[in-house]
């Protein structure tokens, strides 16, 4: 907030320079503008609210793996807007053809629907066990498709969220919701003389803000969101250009052991001292996010399982060579590589979450293809 205000103190007078907009400068600017940004501001936190509400109420039933149920609801976020979420229970578990019937039954009756859509999204989801996302319809209709499983991972229902623009605003009424048209001239006049100036404000903010979001506030590694979408940008790269593209999955050892007994302060420490290990081990190409309390994915780009080990064995080494006062700290990691064209990135990264499960028998181990390495 200090250096915020500080921008202002600076702003202001540029403004008031000439003789014309000390009116306008002063007075105008702080009795509509001030106004105005505080208003915008606060619906788009309304906006924040709501999306999070309703993506949360989206994912919240498969995250907490809870009793899932079946389901439909309807609603409209704006007068322009409209969200359905369908949830479809199969009857017996990982049915893939109860899977395919009810997907499609359900696409079907969307309308505008592109037929040549279907079957692609029937292999993602029911063949692949994928997440399908796109505009399977037309252009101002997203779908998306959440595969939903029990504790044993099998495929037990899908969660279905359609949004839908509904029509488009009509100009004249969005004219007549002025009630005085010179509040609006003022506006544009005032935004002319201050776009440039805002904008320089506005790039370094962004750049903030847009990094800020990426990144886990504890250990600096990637967000869950911003890795996903990361790795699976990089996945389809290293596909293309023929090139390995290598997968860890990094545990912290008796983390409940160290909160039930140290405190979850202790533990955050940990978590901590063990993420900067990592990024110190890894190449410059190399990126990691935090997809879990103490669960690391490290993505090695152009990386063949030779290598992976040695980056592998080199993190866990130095993880073990760690003190935090009287405790010593270790890291199972399971590895695994993507071996084959139409290979997806959760079935590369859930081959290397069996092994990590391996070897958490033994733990501070590296296993890759069931096979435990030093």
């Amino acid at each position: 907030m200090i250096y915020s205000s500080w921008k202002w103190v600076v702003l202001l007078p540029l403004l008031t320079k000439p003789v014309s907009f000390v009116l306008f400068g002063g007075v105008v600017s702080s009795l509509i503008i001030f106004p105005l940004l505080y208003s915008q501001d606060v619906q788009e936190w309304k906006g924040n609210i709501n999306n999070i509400q309703n993506m949360g109420s989206f994912y919240d039933s498969d995250n907490l793996q809870g009793d899932i149920s079946a389901g439909n609801y309807i609603r409209n976020p704006s007068q322009y807007t409209e969200v359905q979420v369908k949830t479809l229970l199969f009857s017996k578990s990982g049915n893939p053809q109860e899977c395919n019937a009810k997907i499609r039954e359900f696409l079907t009756s969307v309308k505008k629907i592109q037929p040549h859509n279907i079957p692609v999204v029937l292999n993602r989801v029911c063949a692949n066990r994928g997440f399908a996302i796109g505009r399977f319809a037309d252009e101002n209709t997203i779908i998306s498709i959440l595969p939903l499983h029990d504790k044993g991972y099998s495929l037990v229902g899908v969660k279905i969220r359609k949004y839908s623009i509904l029509g488009k605003p009509a100009f004249s009424k969005s004219i007549m919701n002025f009630s005085n048209v010179w509040p609006a001239l003022i506006i544009i006049i005032l935004s002319m003389v201050i776009s440039y100036l805002l904008s320089l404000i506005a790039g370094g903010y962004l750049r903030v803000l847009n990094e800020y979001a990426s990144k886990d506030g504890l250990t600096g590694c990637l967000r869950r969101e911003a890795f996903y979408a990361k790795a699976s940008y990089e996945l389809e790269k290293s596909k293309k250009n023929n090139v390995p593209f290598s997968v860890l999955v990094i545990d912290l050892d008796h983390l409940r052991d160290v909160n039930n007994t140290y405190g979850h302060a202790k533990g955050d420490t940990a978590i901590s001292l063990i993420a900067e290990t990592i990024l110190k081990s890894l190449r410059g190409t190399d990126f990691v996010g935090r997809v879990g309390g103490d669960e690391f994915i490290v993505i090695l780009k152009d990386t063949t399982p030779a290598d992976a080990l040695l980056i592998a064995n080199r993190i866990r080494h130095s993880v073990k060579s760690l003190k935090l006062d009287d405790l010593s700290l270790s890291v199972s990691i399971g590895i695994s590589q993507c071996e084959k064209q139409n290979a997806t990135l959760q079935e590369i990264i859930s081959k290397a979450d069996t092994n990590l499960y391996l070897a958490k028998r033994q733990r501070n181990e590296v296993v890759f293809e069931n096979n435990i390495l030093r």
